[in-house]
């Protein structure tokens, strides 16, 4: 029923086989159990890989915690907080290194994790999804958390940038603001991206809160003065940048799947994740860059740095 509502096809099968998307993400309607999971990984692997080998970047969220939508035949995977707590990266590092295997051993090649945000005071909604209250630890944790899925073979996604963890409201519902200036997110919220970035984290996941400081009443994940000037310039990436969930009511509510789509590339976005409405997503993007709104360059640069990443991860699967 998911597939025919978003898609107009039976199966997520005929999804990847019907067009060349770059990655399919396992929803909680699609995920039963482990068995489940890996038969369904390696249907889509067959239909949608690409014909020079190109993996699929088949993701799901698997935090854990909360957050672990995999929960049948798998095992248990700890809290960010849970982890924190400990105040040890190399245990950070073994925990995703274990969560990392079990997902490759499935067929998944992307994780969305780890979260970046700090949560200082626990009113957040973020709340055991971040790692600690303490920026610097936190940062440590990051970082071994990315070095541990990148020893396991599966392309790690640090979320939410530029940070959820100190504003009010939340970003599935609301657009929460961030009222820190530039200056004080480089030295508190933007600490653990910063070094999830120095650990080689190939993916960020750009988050729906505004950000005043550089531009007003539009979400972070719509923002090109925050994706070029804070994550591009400020952090140095270069990676693949892709948006948090476009179903999400910052996005859907305001501006719908088609424009939303349309915005989220123009901004500097790389991917964009869980479409409501793909195929009108994607009819939308091919009419904004042959009127001329979205310039091929940008579409050209976005597909680059995507195939870019599958060359990675099949070279980061190959180890």
């Amino acid at each position: 029923a998911l597939n025919q509502e978003m898609h107009g096809v039976d199966s997520s099968v005929d999804v990847v086989s019907a067009q060349p998307y770059a990655g399919f993400f396992f929803r909680p309607e699609v995920i039963s159990d482990a068995d489940q999971v890996a038969q369904l990984a390696d249907q889509l692997h067959a239909a949608g890989d690409g014909p020079d080998g190109l993996p699929l970047l088949l993701s799901i969220d698997q935090e854990g915690g909360g957050v672990q939508r995999l929960r049948e035949g798998v095992p248990v995977v700890p809290s960010a907080a849970e982890v924190g707590v400990t105040g040890d990266p190399a245990y950070a590092r073994k925990v995703a290194r274990a969560n990392g295997r079990t997902l490759r051993g499935l067929g998944l090649t992307m994780v969305f994790a780890p979260v970046a945000d700090v949560d200082p005071d626990g009113a957040s909604v973020i709340g055991t999804r971040a790692y600690s209250d303490d920026v610097d630890t936190a940062a440590e944790m990051v970082a071994a958390t990315v070095e541990g899925f990148l020893e396991a073979g599966i392309v790690p996604v640090v979320k939410h940038f530029p940070g959820l963890g100190t504003v009010r409201g939340d970003s599935h519902r609301t657009l929460p603001v961030q009222r820190k200036s530039v200056a004080q997110l480089v030295r508190t919220d933007l600490v653990p991206f910063a070094a999830a970035v120095q650990a080689g984290v190939p993916v960020v996941m750009t988050g729906h809160v505004a950000l005043p400081a550089l531009e007003a009443g539009i979400p972070a994940s719509l923002s090109r003065e925050v994706i070029d000037t804070l994550l591009r310039g400020e952090l140095g990436f270069q990676g693949v940048a892709v948006t948090d969930s476009q179903g999400m009511g910052p996005i859907h509510a305001r501006y719908g799947p088609a424009e939303g789509a349309v915005r989220s590339l123009l901004a500097g976005n790389d991917l964009v994740l869980n479409s409501p409405k793909p195929e009108k997503a994607r009819r939308a993007v091919l009419g904004a860059v042959k009127s001329g709104r979205l310039p091929g360059e940008r579409l050209e640069q976005a597909a680059t740095r995507v195939t870019a990443l599958r060359i990675y991860q099949r070279r980061l699967a190959s180890r």
